[in-house]
């Protein structure tokens, strides 16, 4: 069962045998880029419909989605088909499905009954279908080279009666399907080219051809069986349908439908009439309708006979091969690759209890061929890196053969010989890649090579390394790395060089420690590339017996605001520990380890401070240590402004530029200087002065910037 959507159908005799590169459509005959699929689905009119299209594959059983569209008010729809995917050998699989917005027009003259509802729907209305239903159909390319996809209860019908056949949907077997739906329907032309039309409607049925006339009238009497569980998974086929009520169902449409004919279309509703007559005069009485047909094929190659038979009683079958009777009770037999032993005459006995009838002879011819074409030698699978050459290759025993390389299905541009050459692949390049190998009319699929890509590998790096660890007797010890690298990394740990058995991940854990794990411990990670060891982490293992105390305590100062003080405390058994620091029992965010700084002190950090260490061997807690901060002291200084020279001359405002104030924490060391700008500037404070004696010195500066001679050094005392 196909893992998308709801395409429900199961395949029965399945084959080992690939599909055949029937190409059912042969996409290689188009010119353009691009070309589009125009389809309808219409038993009668479905609109809104899911519609599906796959590039199917019988083996293994693994449809490719191209694409999914809604049908519109008239059943249309269509697809766009890129050259690749015309290419593709695979046969397109339309699949038709419904849900709550899909609604078929009601195409039987008695009415139909509404899935959803059971209500009662009149002829032309509009139903709802359930979301399990589903019809088939095939993309087909007409006489003018278009290609059409169909979709009908007669398509569904040829699909699945190849699908139910081995190989699936080959050329072979959908040229059988579709040779028996239209023998027993008596149908003139290709049932997948015919196209369906609303019999409803009064103006689609004027301009309607006969064929597409009978295919309609047909299509719409499979409203019942289509709704069955066999129908909806595929495994309803022409020799399982009760074809004299499917016959009676389409003549008494066909009849109600006589005044809308005209005298051209009025023959084919009567031909429809006289087919179900035909059965209905048998009275249930065993008839065969079809007879199986000479066939010759050659050595390889698949052929089915088939006998169509009707009875109002259970049929039973035995065919007889050169008077031979064969195990096998079905309308079909034959074989999905002919051997020259299987070339003879071949007869059916039909049974229904009541009486028997004997078929007509028919003769298969297989012919020969001289070498069957074989594969000696498969492509195998790879794993490259980008950048690198893919070479495949597939030896035959037919020089002669022709191969041509498929990717996922797809043909390979230009990919003629036994040996595919790829250069500088990339990872689009990745998949499953095969040969196509055709002689003699004969077709040979290879083994599936899968192929992977990969990019360069890059070597191992450590975005971690190991951290030591000192720890109490009976602890666990954990050691980590973190590795980074393409591919599949590898990891192995050491202890004092040696490999440790079984320590093959990212951590190494050693449960209830003791004084012989007390070691040097390493890791060493590799991929593809090479190895890269970590580095050496000391493992230290304590007695259990031993005390902590702090050896070094925090200490208390005074600080003036703007200045730094860093608080410590060190224990005398260092093992793994946690720290946290408290101010005026309060603990500090962020204050987690052996120190905490003060680097600009405010009047804010005064307090006092301790710090609680937390270990394997237990909690401890430091003294307290007093931090004061005090701000700094200020001096207001004044002077009077000078109105002489020294000399004894008038001095006005005008020539005094400012003053220059040296002071410093002795007379000898006048260090630090401030000019005032400014004549009338005769007052000054010195901030953030520490306690203690300030020398001062000052003098004028002139409007030529020269310094006059400065006044006698004072002392003052600061608190």
């Amino acid at each position: 069962m196909f893992a998308s959507l709801k395409l429900k159908f199961h395949l029965v005799l399945l084959s080992s045998m690939l599909l055949s590169a029937c190409d059912f459509v042969d996409w290689r005959t188009g010119n353009s880029s691009e070309q589009v699929i125009q389809g309808s689905a219409i038993k009668g009119v479905l609109s809104s419909a899911i519609v599906s299209a796959y590039h199917y594959q019988e083996a293994p059983l693994s449809p490719e989605l191209i694409d999914i569209q809604r049908s519109n008010t008239a059943g249309r729809f269509q697809f766009a088909i890129s050259d690749a995917q015309r290419q593709d050998p695979r046969p397109i699989l339309i699949q038709v499905s419904a849900d709550e917005n899909t609604r078929m027009i009601c195409d039987l003259s008695a009415g139909c009954t509404d899935q959803t509802t059971n209500a009662w729907v009149g002829y032309g209305e509009q139903v709802q279908l359930n979301d399990d239903f589903q019809l088939l159909g095939l993309a087909v390319q007409n006489a003018s080279g278009e290609i059409e996809a169909n979709i009908s209860a007669i398509s569904h019908l040829v699909v699945a009666t190849a699908l139910n056949l081995p190989n699936g949907l080959s050329r072979n077997n959908i040229e059988t399907a579709k040779a028996w739906v239209a023998d027993s329907f008596n149908l003139n032309n290709d049932p997948l080219l015919v196209s369906s039309i609303d019999v409803s409607n009064p103006t689609s049925i004027e301009s309607a051809s006969n064929d597409s006339l009978t295919s309609s009238i047909l299509s719409a009497s499979f409203l019942e069986l289509s709704q069955s569980d066999a129908w909806i998974n595929a495994e309803t086929t022409i020799n399982t349908i009760p074809l004299t009520d499917i016959l009676e169902t389409a003549s008494a449409l066909a009849d109600s439908l006589e005044g809308l004919l005209s005298e051209n279309q009025l023959a084919s509703a009567q031909a429809i009439q006289a087919h179900a007559s035909s059965l209905s005069d048998e009275n249930g009485q065993l008839s065969i309708r079809s007879m199986p047909e000479d066939m010759s094929v050659n050595e390889g190659e698949s052929f089915y006979f088939r006998v169509g038979a009707n009875s109002s009683n259970p049929i039973s079958y035995r065919w007889f091969k050169n008077g031979t009777e064969l195990n096998t009770n079905n309308p079909i037999y034959g074989k999905s690759s002919a051997s020259l032993s299987d070339s003879g005459n071949y007869q059916v006995i039909v049974s229904d209890g009541q009486q028997s009838i004997y078929s007509s002879a028919v003769s298969l011819w297989v012919n020969e061929i001289s070498t069957p074409l074989a594969i000696t030698s498969q492509p195998e699978s790879k794993t490259l890196v980008a950048g690198e050459n893919l070479v495949l290759s597939v030896t035959l025993n037919q020089t002669e053969a022709a191969v041509q390389w498929q990717r996922n299905g797809s043909l390979i541009p230009n990919s003629n010989g036994n040996t595919l050459l790829l250069s500088n692949v990339q990872p689009e390049d990745a998949g499953q890649y095969r040969a196509v190998i055709s002689f003699q009319n004969s077709l040979l699929y290879s083994h599936f090579a899968n192929v992977t890509i990969t990019n360069g590998a890059s070597p191992v790096s450590l975005l971690e390394q190991p951290d030591s660890l000192t720890l109490v007797s009976g602890q666990t010890a954990t050691f980590s790395v973190e590795a980074f690298g393409d591919g599949y990394l590898r990891y192995q740990w050491y202890k004092d060089g040696s490999a440790i058995s079984a320590a093959t991940t990212k951590q190494l854990i050693i449960e209830n420690i003791s004084a012989s794990d007390q070691a040097a411990y390493h890791v060493t990670v590799s991929n593809s590339t090479g190895a890269i060891s970590s580095n050496r982490a000391s493992l230290t293992v304590l007695s259990d017996a031993l005390s902590l105390e702090f050896i070094e305590q925090p200490q208390s100062s005074s600080l003036f605001v703007g200045d730094s003080t860093v608080l410590s405390v060190r224990a005398s058994n260092v093992t793994n520990y946690s720290y946290q620091w408290y101010k005026d029992g309060l603990a500090i965010h962020g204050a987690n380890s052996a120190s905490y700084s003060i680097d600009t002190a405010t009047l804010d950090d005064t307090g006092t401070y301790y710090a609680e260490l937390t270990s394997q061997l237990g909690i401890l807690v430091s003294n307290s240590a007093l931090i004061s901060v005090e701000e700094k002291a200020s001096l207001a200084l004044s002077w009077a402004m000078p109105t002489e020279r020294e000399n004894g001359e008038p001095l006005t405002p005008s020539e005094i530029y400012g003053y220059r104030l040296e002071f410093g924490d002795s007379a000898s060391n006048l260090d630090q200087s401030i000019d005032i700008v400014g004549a009338n500037n005769t007052q000054y404070t010195l901030n953030d002065l520490r306690p203690g004696s300030v020398f001062l010195r000052i003098a004028t500066i002139d409007s030529d910037g020269v310094t006059g001679r400065f006044s006698a050094t004072i002392e003052v005392d600061l608190p």
